[in-house]
C-alpha cells in the first residue's frame, strides 16, 4: 500500500468526489425526483387536513315511526280550535290566464339571464342582507316561521332586533336542529321543530352537505346517506298550528328547494291569504329537483293574484307583501 504524504491526502480525497459530467447529472436526477416526492406527500397531508369531516347518523327508529306533527303547539289569539281554522281554509285555481301564461313564457326564456344578472347582484357588496333589513315593519307583537332555520343567522338577526311575540324555526336535519335549539334555549318566544315542510309527508336519507350540514338537501344528486331529513304535509302543518284563523307577518324560506313544493302548497288554497309578508330563496340547480324554472316562473304569476313584488332579485331571494297591507 502507497503511502500519500499529508499533501496529497486532500487531492486524493478530492478526488473521489469529484464526478464525470454524466454521473452529475444522474445525481442531480435523482435529487429533483427526492424532492418531487417530498412536495406530493407535504400536498397530500395539507389536504387531508383540509378534509371535511364525514358524519354517520345512527337513528332511532321509534323516532322515524313518528310524522313530527305529534309535537306541533297550537297557537291561538282568538280562542279558536284546529278544527276552526281548517274549515276557513278553501281551494284555488291553478290555472293560468292568457295574460299569466304570456308573461310565464317570458320568464322561463329570460331565465339564463336573469338568474346570473341577479346572482351577481345579489352577493354584491352587503345586497345579501336585505333579507334581513327591509322588514322593517316587524314589532315584538309580531308572528314568523322561518322554512330552514339552519345555523340560525337569519332568526338571530330577527330575534335581537325586533323580539316577536311568536317565532317559529322548522329545521329537518338533527345536526342543526339540536344547535338551534341550544342556542335559543332561553327564548321563550320560540318553538323550534325538527322537520322541515314538502306536499306530504316522508322522510329522505341523506348526506351531510356544507358546512356542518348548511347545505344538505334531499334534492342533491345522491340521498343514500345515513342521515333522516323528515318533512311533513304543509297545509297540516299549519293549520295545526293555527294559521287560518290569524295573520303570520314573515313567512321566510330558505330550505336548499323545498320552497317549490310549500308555495305550490299555500297557493293552491285560501292559505295564501294568511301571509303578509313571504319571503323565499329560489335553488334552481339542485340536481334532484324537478321542473324549477317552470316551477318558479308559475309561481310568480299566481303570487300576484294576492301579493305583489316588495324587493326582487330573480330566480334568487325575494319578497311578496300581501296586495291589502300599506307598503
Amino acid at each position: 500500500m502507497t503511502n500519500a504524504t499529508w499533501s496529497q491526502r486532500p487531492a486524493l480525497a478530492l478526488k473521489g468526489i469529484v464526478q464525470t459530467p454524466g454521473q452529475l447529472f444522474r445525481s442531480l436526477l435523482i435529487l429533483c425526483v427526492f424532492m418531487v416526492l417530498i412536495l406530493v406527500y407535504q400536498k397530500s397531508q395539507c389536504k387531508h387536513v383540509k378534509s371535511k369531516p364525514t358524519y354517520i347518523c345512527i337513528e332511532d327508529p321509534e323516532l322515524l315511526k313518528l310524522s313530527g306533527l305529534e309535537k306541533v303547539e297550537f297557537l291561538t289569539f282568538n280562542g279558536a280550535t284546529p278544527e276552526d281554522c281548517s274549515k276557513k281554509i278553501s281551494s284555488r285555481g291553478m290555472v293560468l290566464n292568457v295574460k299569466e301564461q304570456s308573461r310565464f313564457e317570458q320568464c322561463v326564456k329570460n331565465y339564463e339571464s336573469d338568474c346570473k344578472a341577479a346572482h351577481t347582484r345579489f352577493w354584491s357588496g352587503d345586497n345579501q342582507y336585505v333579507r334581513h333589513h327591509h322588514h322593517k315593519y316587524l314589532t315584538n307583537r309580531s308572528l314568523m316561521i322561518d322554512v330552514g332555520g339552519n345555523v340560525g343567522e337569519d332568526a338571530e338577526y330577527f330575534i335581537q332586533r325586533y323580539n316577536p311575540k311568536s317565532y317559529v324555526i322548522l329545521e329537518p336535519l338533527k345536526l342543526l336542529y339540536r344547535n338551534l335549539v341550544k342556542k335559543f334555549e332561553n327564548r321563550r318566544n320560540i318553538v323550534t321543530y325538527n322537520f322541515g315542510l314538502a306536499k306530504k309527508n316522508d322522510v329522505f336519507m341523506v348526506s351531510i352537505e356544507g358546512n356542518d350540514g348548511d347545505a344538505t338537501s334531499p334534492f342533491m344528486a345522491t340521498t343514500d346517506g345515513t342521515c333522516s331529513l323528515k318533512v311533513v304535509n304543509t297545509t297540516v302543518f299549519l293549520t295545526t298550528l293555527g294559521v287560518g284563523c290569524y295573520d303570520v307577518d314573515l313567512l321566510t324560506i330558505n330550505c336548499e328547494g323545498c320552497e317549490y313544493d310549500v308555495l305550490e302548497s299555500l297557493l293552491a288554497t285560501s292559505l295564501i291569504n294568511s301571509f303578509k309578508h313571504i319571503q323565499f330563496a329560489t335553488h334552481t340547480k339542485l340536481a334532484s329537483l324537478v321542473d324549477p324554472v317552470n316551477r318558479y316562473c308559475r309561481i310568480q304569476e299566481l303570487l300576484q293574484r294576492t301579493h305583489r313584488i316588495s324587493y326582487s332579485y330573480k330566480f334568487n331571494w325575494e319578497t311578496w307583501t300581501r296586495l291589502d297591507v300599506a307598503v
